[in-house]
């Protein structure tokens, strides 16, 4: 007589309950790359805001300690008037991205043109929800500036941001997806030789960006999808002339 021995395996039930535990583990897992991902691109992005904008206040504060020249606070260009670039979350026409928000100051012969609440992009965009201008910050030397009396002394060539080169001679300070959300240069009345500098710098697109309590700054929304790509940075310091 031939004995058939059963042959021993695993039942359909097992392998589901084994493959549903190995997809689980496998989901886990790959839930936690993105999260180290999304840490790590978190990291990035604000490293690059926070040297961008320490890079900027020093060259302003340096300008301001070394240069010798006299300093001229920011004035907003389109119209002329004695007052700051508004901002931030500026509602324009559409049919002109720059107006109220672009400004310049100077130090000595050096100009700076720079918009407020303007994300530096390859095009500039007139729709006011993505604010977006080819430069959010231009420096270059117009050789009279500073010493100017009044705004309109240097503005026979008013700088473009909007163009592809502003000026023949002159070089970007922020990178793209960048944008200057404050920048405030004042002298403390009764101080000789004294100013104080405030910046924020911001990085990411317009909807990943809200209104501090206050109102006169931007906060990355945190829980959003795309917070990764979101960093602000805020410096702000008192300077010296050393050369007068």
């Amino acid at each position: 007589m031939i004995v058939i021995k059963s042959a021993k395996g695993f039942t359909i039930v097992e392998l589901m309950v084994a493959t549903s535990v190995f997809s689980a583990i496998l989901l886990i897992s790959l839930a936690g790359l993105i999260q180290i991902g999304r840490m790590y691109q978190k990291g990035v992005t604000s490293s690059q805001t926070q040297e961008t904008s320490r890079g900027v206040m020093d060259e302003i504060t340096q300008a301001i300690q070394f240069n010798g020249g006299n300093v001229k606070s920011p004035y907003v260009i389109n119209p002329v008037a004695d007052t700051l670039p508004v901002g931030p979350i500026i509602a324009v026409p559409a049919a002109d991205v720059s107006k109220n928000a672009v400004g310049y100051f100077c130090i000595g012969t050096t100009r700076y043109t720079y918009s407020i609440d303007r994300k530096q992009s390859p095009t500039n965009s007139n729709v006011v929800a993505s604010k977006e201008i080819k430069h959010a910050m231009w420096v270059d030397e117009p050789t009279i500036c500073a010493d100017a009396a009044q705004p309109t002394d240097v503005l026979p060539n008013i700088v473009d941001l909007t163009a592809d080169l502003p000026t023949p001679k002159g070089r970007d300070m922020l990178s793209d997806n960048m944008r200057i959300v404050k920048l405030n240069i004042i002298q403390p009345a009764l101080t000789v030789g004294v100013w104080q500098v405030q910046l924020t710098i911001a990085y990411g697109d317009s909807d990943l960006l809200v209104l501090n309590g206050a109102g006169d700054s931007l906060l990355c929304k945190g829980t959003s999808v795309g917070a990764q790509f979101c960093s602000v940075s805020e410096l702000s310091t008192i300077v010296k002339r050393r050369v007068l």
